[in-house]
């Protein structure tokens, strides 16, 4: 699925086990990142597949950076000035609104281009633009979803695992969460791991499974 997100075909229509999916993409009001790269503003792109599967559980893929898009010089170059956003800052998640629903304590922190692309698709209000919200389009109830896959490859392996963070502490608070080796456990739960995720300055509780490839691995 990681993959396939950088395509804009449907994921029900590429997955047996998919069986409603919805592809956020072209956000209207995007994050700026910069506004002197010849005459362009070059906002954050974000892209991403919401997926109801046939278990009932949901699955978020996130497109990654998409270099060979030469096409699309702006989405290009979102893209590429996401990734050089690099300094560390708090995490801070929000739900649907300009309100912070969750902020990061200590010495917890994220790349600042990650989060804000990850903010074009959880701060607004929108029921074609938020990722809980074309959930619910899909029947996804919040209450009622017990499980959440996050997903994504290279910058989309980061949003997946801010995206985990935010389930874990503001989406589906009341999920379960799947451990290292599938075991269900209460959202609430912790869980501790011994590496650090390149995420973050330091480990902090395992949250929701995250299936990331490339670079970027989960938040442990």
């Amino acid at each position: 699925m990681a993959v396939a997100a950088y395509e804009n075909k449907s994921m029900a229509d590429e997955f047996s086990f998919v069986s409603k999916s919805k592809l956020i993409k072209d956000v209207k009001r995007p994050n700026v990142l910069c506004t002197k790269v010849k005459d362009l503003t070059i906002t954050t792109d974000t892209e991403v597949h919401v997926c109801l599967l046939q278990d009932g559980s949901l699955a978020f893929a996130f497109r990654g950076t998409e270099i060979l898009d030469w096409k699309d010089l702006k989405s290009l170059l979102g893209d590429v000035m996401t990734d050089l956003m690099k300094d560390l800052v708090p995490v801070q998640l929000h739900d649907a609104s300009d309100k912070i629903s969750y902020q990061s304590v200590g010495a917890i922190k994220a790349h600042e281009g990650f989060q804000l692309a990850f903010r074009d698709v959880t701060k607004s209000p929108s029921p074609n633009e938020n990722i809980r919200l074309v959930a619910e389009g899909l029947g996804a109830r919040t209450a009622d979803v017990k499980r959440v896959i996050c997903i994504g490859h290279s910058l989309g392996g980061a949003l997946a695992t801010l995206c985990a963070q935010w389930c874990r502490y503001v989406g589906y608070a009341t999920a379960e969460a799947c451990g290292d080796k599938g075991k269900k456990l209460p959202c609430g739960k912790q869980r501790g791991f011994d590496s650090q995720c390149p995420a973050l300055r330091r480990p902090c509780e395992c949250i929701l499974q995250v299936q990331a490839c490339g670079w970027v691995g989960i938040f442990e």
